[in-house]
């Protein structure tokens, strides 16, 4: 008495045609005695870019857990109901959002890039406890009970696809809990792909009978294997498909408490039937000997082997995501070497560079090192789909003509030219093929095209370079103009026809049969069964004339058909292009599907029957092919031969076989077949399905270990032009030295030019202003020009109405206005004074190097100095704020001289005495005095005050001086203002300010490579 389990999961024709891998992940632990049982499963978001990541961290983490608390105590006694549950799983949630924060953490992700949903059971016989986050179905059936029960509704948010996610905020809150005491035969957890057709939502999500029925008379069956190939076979039916594009995964669990069963052996003579691979094809449960299960002898191969084959692939895919970590991180190298040989060029094409830099440049070789992460590109690539893949691919590969087409029709029994076509005349193969097995449905293909580009650049430019022509066509309309012609010189003439045929007869004169297909992007397009013979093969008419020709504009096809030999299903079958025509690019396509899509090589041979012997055509081919893993693995580990022996060559196969080795062409079996003989192929497959599952493990693990082991030469080699590149620019845009060159310059000038000032000004006799004594000699003129004494008739108006006294007080006044106002004058030439000394200042140090700072002059470029130097360099800052804004004002200085003059001969005051004349004459000729006398007297004091600017100037200097040159720590000012300007004051610094950058943004690059290049290779 045990759980039998069966689980499965296959990825949604969505994510098929994104490319992208599934994003549901399952696992399941059962104790040693097969009573306790622990099933897991976890659907990524689609929305989220490492939601697969995310599945399985939590899938992984939640068993390893649960195995852990197992050793504590029996679940059943520690979650005893729904509260203790409850605590149970909310702690396990937090452990599985630890993790997925963790790795997110450790691989730069946002941990919502690992969303996804969860559902957890642990199971005995009479007991159940499971929790569920998110959407997604945990179908159960009690015993001695018909009817399914659903445990959880799914969580459903209130748009379409939105559900709750372990990642979520609000996990815990949203959780759902079972635990009870429950007689269990039958569980089943899904993810959220079979809602829509597993359970009915108008009837309170009541689970359909008729859709879980046929999957637990599954379980049931004795045979594992054959169980979880009907699951598979359900799981990628076109008929669920049609439901969903999502992916499916289900984990089905029986309690078992039927005795052993043993399966009758069957007799030689016993008749042959095949596996009803619908489990939908009868409601009724297996009876106990599930006699409707024949185990072929002859051409069914055993379920053990079938499930080795399954294992090989489930330990591929575990380590799938090395390689794919690899190529990405090759990427990254290729894509910041390829900035650093862009910047290499530029750097050599600058003019300025010294010879040294540009000879240390030249001897960095970043193409190299770019070629070889291309080709490693290519190869981590190939490994990563290796492991990735859902089948064991065997490639077919041979010259033209061989028996490829009719040995893979005798391997899957399509017998039909529909789906491989064969031809005992011409090639027929042209399009490479790949061929799996599709369970249900319809046969069909999906066939890639080329895009206008892609068609020209791969397919018709090695022509035009092969013929020695200009540069090939840009465009369609470019290439349906007339070729040149023939050339006459090349030292092949006979391969230089024959490929000028190709490229005339072939893909230009008949380019409007086939043009149609190449769009501006490259596109798959699915084709009925009927129609794919005309995009694989070519037809020839009586004459041997090509008939058709869509396959031009093809890259390659995936066949995908029932295979109606039981035991093939996991394997995939590559039909290369047979080798041995002129036409261009046929080897390297081979060599691509080989390395890409093959796991092992049949190379087929038939000999012709009048006598043969292995020529060059042979050994090219076998070279060819030992290219598509790129040394890492030796050919003959992983390819036979077939002789193909069509009953007349049997001695020449014989001596094929015997002259072999001594043309270097080594295979690890060579076997005689006839390729037509369904029994005598599937022979030779069986011989090689049985080599790959003893060995495959052991090969991928040397391919693996050999692809490591270039990796870290690689790394070597890019480490050592690295330093090259490190030391090529290790000079580049040093400027410190000489900034302290300038800057010790900079200081001696000042404090020298400075000095100068200050001595030149003290030195100066004690003599008028000149500018202040040119504005008194103005308004001087001014006031005599213009002194404002009235007329006799004048007086006499005003006389009659404010008397003789009131009329000579008030003339009084307006001459006093009058003589203040012209003073005003004398503030230009106070300010000229001063403005003088402050422009001779400013031009010293902008001669200095600080005009690079600004264009202004004089004043204004004080004022812009004083803007721009921080408050925390006080001394500096001070020093200009004071000489830009120091001022003599006429208000303050001299017109309250002016005033004291004017005032005492022109009085303002009604109480002091003047004497009136008597007469309007006689006060004419009184004003006319007063005015003159109070002119003189002002002239005399300002003159006497002309003395003052100057004086005045020389402090200002003085003082200024003293902040920007003496005050304390005023020198350490200096050395910071300097340094933050020093690309403004020293033009020359400016290109090596620039190059400093330019040198830090490819150290920052190398070092970028340098981390990227460590990551691994261990």
């Amino acid at each position: 008495m045990t759980w039998k389990v069966i689980h499965s999961r296959a990825i949604g024709n969505s994510h098929l045609r994104e490319k992208k891998p599934c994003q549901d992940y399952v696992s399941f632990w059962q104790s040693p005695d097969g009573h306790l049982l622990i099933g897991v499963v976890a659907d990524g978001a689609s929305s989220a870019k490492h939601s697969d990541k995310g599945a399985e961290i939590a899938v992984r983490c939640t068993i390893q857990y649960l195995q852990r608390r197992l050793k504590i105590s029996e679940f059943q006694n520690s979650i005893k109901d729904l509260d203790t549950a409850n605590i149970f799983f909310i702690e396990l949630l937090k452990i599985v959002q630890k993790n997925l924060e963790n790795q997110a953490n450790n691989n730069s992700y946002s941990v919502k890039e690992f969303a996804c949903t969860l559902q957890v059971f642990i199971a005995s016989p009479n007991w159940l406890a499971a929790m569920q986050v998110g959407d997604g179905l945990i179908v159960i059936r009690q015993n001695n009970c018909k009817d399914y029960e659903l445990l959880f509704q799914p969580d459903k948010g209130e748009f379409i696809n939105q559900t709750t996610f372990v990642t979520s905020s609000n996990a815990g809150d949203k959780m759902q809990v079972f635990c009870k005491e429950i007689n269990l035969d039958f569980l089943c957890v899904a993810t959220a792909w079979c809602e829509n057709i597993a359970v009915t939502q108008l009837l309170n999500w009541k689970p359909f009978t008729d859709f879980f029925q046929p999957l637990e008379n599954c379980v049931l069956t004795d045979e594992r294997e054959i169980g979880k190939t009907k699951i598979d076979t359900f799981l990628n039916s076109e008929r669920v498909n049609k439901e969903t594009d999502d992916d499916k995964t289900l984990l089905l669990c029986v309690w078992d408490d039927s005795p052993p069963y043993q399966p009758k052996a069957p007799q030689e003579t016993e008749p042959v039937a095949v596996c009803n691979d619908n489990i939908y094809a009868s409601h009724q449960p297996p009876n106990s000997n599930h006699s409707q299960i024949i185990v072929r002898r002859h051409r069914v191969m055993s379920a053990e082997l079938t499930s080795k084959i399954a294992d090989i692939i489930r330990k591929r895919k575990e380590i799938a995501d090395e390689p794919k970590w690899e190529k990405e991180r090759l990427d990254s190298l290729y894509a910041k070497i390829s900035e650093l040989e862009k910047r290499r060029q530029q750097f050599m094409r600058s003019p300025g560079n010294n010879i040294g830099l540009i000879e240390g440049l030249k001897d960095i070789d970043f193409p190299k090192l770019l070629f070889f992460i291309e080709q490693e590109q290519q190869v981590w690539e190939n490994l990563w789909k290796r492991f990735s893949r859902d089948t064991l691919n065997i490639g077919v590969a041979g010259l033209a003509r061989q028996g490829k087409s009719t040995l893979l029709q005798s391997l899957t029994g399509l017998i039909s030219d529909d789906e491989i076509p064969s031809s005992d005349r011409m090639p027929c193969t042209s399009v490479q093929s790949n061929i799996y097995h599709l369970p249900d449905g319809e046969t069909y293909a999906l066939v890639y095209f080329y895009s206008e580009s892609s068609f020209l650049n791969e397919v018709i430019a090695p022509y035009y370079q092969k013929l020695g022509f200009a540069s090939p066509p840009k465009s369609l309309a470019e290439f349906r103009q007339p070729l040149p012609p023939q050339p006459a010189n090349l030292p092949n003439p006979a391969e230089t026809e024959a490929l000028y045929k190709h490229l005339h007869d072939d893909y230009h004169a008949h380019i409007d049969k086939y043009s149609n297909l190449l769009q501006p992007q490259e596109r798959v397009v699915k084709i009925a069964k009927n129609v794919i013979k005309k995009f694989v093969s070519q037809e020839y008419d009586a004459q041997g004339n090509p008939l058709n020709f869509n396959h031009l504009a093809v890259r390659k096809v995936e066949i995908f058909c029932s295979f109606p030999k039981v035991g093939v299903e996991k394997i995939g079958l590559i039909d290369t292009v047979g080798l041995g025509d002129t036409r261009l690019g046929d080897r390297e396509r081979m060599i691509k599907a080989l390395g890409q899509d093959t796991d092992f090589i049949l190379f087929v041979r038939r000999p012709a029957a009048g006598g043969d012997l292995w020529g060059n055509r042979d050994t090219n081919l076998y070279d060819a092919a030992y290219q598509a893993l790129k040394d890492r693995l030796l050919l003959e580990e992983w390819s036979f031969m077939i002789l193909n022996d069509d009953g007349n060559n049997k001695q020449q196969s014989k001596d094929l076989e015997n002259t072999r080795i001594d043309k270097g062409i080594r295979v690890y079996e060579c076997v005689t077949a006839n390729c037509i003989d369904s029994d005598e192929a599937n022979s030779v497959l069986e011989k090689a399905i049985d080599y790959l599952v003893g060995n495959l493990v052991r090969l991928d693990r040397q391919y693996m270990s050999a692809c490591k082991s270039r990796i870290k030469e690689l790394q070597s080699q890019i480490n050592a032009e690295l330093e090259k590149a490190r030391q090529a620019l290790e000079q580049y845009g040093e400027e410190h030295g000489e900034y302290v060159k300038l800057h010790h310059q900079f200081m001696t000038d000042l404090y020298s030019k400075i000095d100068e000032l200050r001595r030149k000004y003290r030195q100066e006799p004690a003599q008028s202003d000149p500018h202040f004594q040119r504005q008194v000699d103005i308004a001087i003129e001014t006031c005599k020009k213009y002194p404002g004494i009235p007329s006799e008739d004048a007086i006499n108006s005003r006389s009659d109405d404010q008397g003789i006294d009131g009329t000579y007080f008030w003339f009084i006044q307006e001459m006093r206005a009058q003589l203040l106002k012209n003073f005003h004058l004398i503030e230009t030439g106070l300010r000229e004074s001063l403005e003088t000394k402050k422009f001779e200042i400013a031009e010293v140090l902008c001669q200095l190097g600080l005009r690079g700072i600004t264009e202004e002059k004089g004043t204004a470029f004080l004022k812009v100095m004083a803007e721009q130097i921080p408050p925390n360099l006080s001394n500096l800052k001070l020093g200009f704020q004071f000489l830009s804004t120091f001022d003599i004002l006429y208000k303050g200085f001299i017109q309250s001289i002016v005033w004291g003059h004017l005032s005492k001969l022109l009085p303002p005051d009604t109480k002091t005495p003047i004497s009136t004349p008597p007469d309007a004459k006689s006060i004419q000729e009184h004003l006319k005095t007063r005015h003159q006398e109070a002119v003189d007297s002002c002239k005399q004091a300002l003159n006497i005050l002309a003395l003052a600017p100057s004086e005045i100037g020389r402090s200002m200097v003085e003082e200024f001086s003293d902040h920007i040159t003496r005050a304390e720590g005023v020198k350490q000012e200096w050395d910071i203002f300097l340094g933050t300007k020093r690309s403004q004051i020293w033009p020359q610094l400016r290109e090596l300010e620039q190059r400093k950058r330019v040198q830090q943004e490819w150290m920052a690059l190398v070092d970028e490579v340098m981390s990227i290049n460590q990551k691994r290779g261990n």
